[in-house]
């Protein structure tokens, strides 16, 4: 079952690579930019967690507006509508509150679970990966949605843990050893640090649609 899941998803995440950076490269080029000249000429105390952490916050704060319009487009392509990108952000900054929340609710519960040990920390971002989708899609408030994600994803936990670890494989490993050489060779911060940040976030889509690709198959069952 896991290979079929993963094969659809990628079939699908390449069908619509294209619609996928329309959606996505807008918000994390320039967000990839300030940060990285906020580290440059704005960051004076690298030991405070205030100033070291600003630009992840400031990207949390719109990751809400193109993760519903990704999750709107996966949607509709399945049932062969094709809104404008225009309209999916629309839709995003529409339910960017709700959004928000969950998506707040969902960090603080897999950070909670990671504190008491790493596996509570796992389980719970399993439990709790179709919550976006439930807002988003459903229109659940962000309370409901987790709700339902516990309940929705019950049965699933193999194919999910199965197919992020996978996934992770794939994408992270690489990174962590394309990290590593761009700091030990001195590659300048826009090519060694920028680029690839944009790169994975692209890449880093295949995690949501593989995580719907799921989702529908628990919603049909």
């Amino acid at each position: 079952m896991l290979y079929s899941l993963l094969r659809d998803s990628l079939r699908f995440y390449l069908n619509h690579f294209i619609r996928f950076a329309q959606i996505v490269l807008p918000f994390t080029i320039p967000l990839g930019l300030f940060s990285l000249l906020y580290d440059k000429f704005l960051l004076t105390n690298p030991e405070s967690a205030l100033q070291v952490y600003f630009p992840m916050a400031v990207a949390f704060l719109f990751r809400p507006v193109y993760q519903l319009a990704l999750l709107q487009s996966i949607s509709q392509s399945l049932q062969h509508n094709y809104p404008t990108v225009g309209s999916l952000w629309q839709m995003g900054w529409s339910k960017w509150a709700p959004m928000f929340i969950v998506s707040l609710l969902y960090t603080a519960a897999v950070f909670s679970g990671m504190m008491m040990f790493v596996i509570p920390g796992l389980y719970l971002a399993i439990k709790f990966c179709f919550a976006e989708i439930f807002v988003a899609v459903e229109g659940c408030d962000p309370v409901e949605a987790m709700k339902r994600s516990w309940k929705a994803t019950t049965g699933r936990l193999l194919p999910l843990t199965g197919g992020f670890i996978l996934i992770s494989l794939l994408l992270i490993v690489p990174s962590m050893q394309i990290a590593n050489y761009v700091t030990t060779a001195g590659i300048p911060d826009f090519i060694g640090r920028f680029i690839p940040s944009v790169i994975f976030s692209l890449l880093g889509v295949f995690y949501t649609v593989f995580t719907y690709r799921v989702f529908d198959q628990a919603r049909k069952a």
